[in-house]
């Protein structure tokens, strides 16, 4: 549910001013539910993002153990 209303999100504002937000939202759901694509989303947001006040979040839910599917 939050991949589809993040995605609708950035469809409707594709330059919004909560991009930002947005982004981490989608990182750490991919994370929290061990989607094949968490590691490159991380990776990128980490890279395109470095400054982003929402890192330390993604860190914090994407850096620890996440469930196994």
């Amino acid at each position: 549910e939050v991949l589809r209303l993040v995605a609708r999100h950035a469809e409707r504002f594709p330059k919004g001013q909560l991009g930002d937000e947005a982004d981490a939202l989608r990182v750490m759901a991919l994370c929290v539910a061990a989607d094949a694509r968490a590691d490159a989303a991380v990776a990128r947001f980490r890279r395109e993002r470095a400054g982003s006040s929402h890192l330390g979040r993604v860190r914090e839910v994407c850096d620890g153990p996440r469930p196994s599917r």
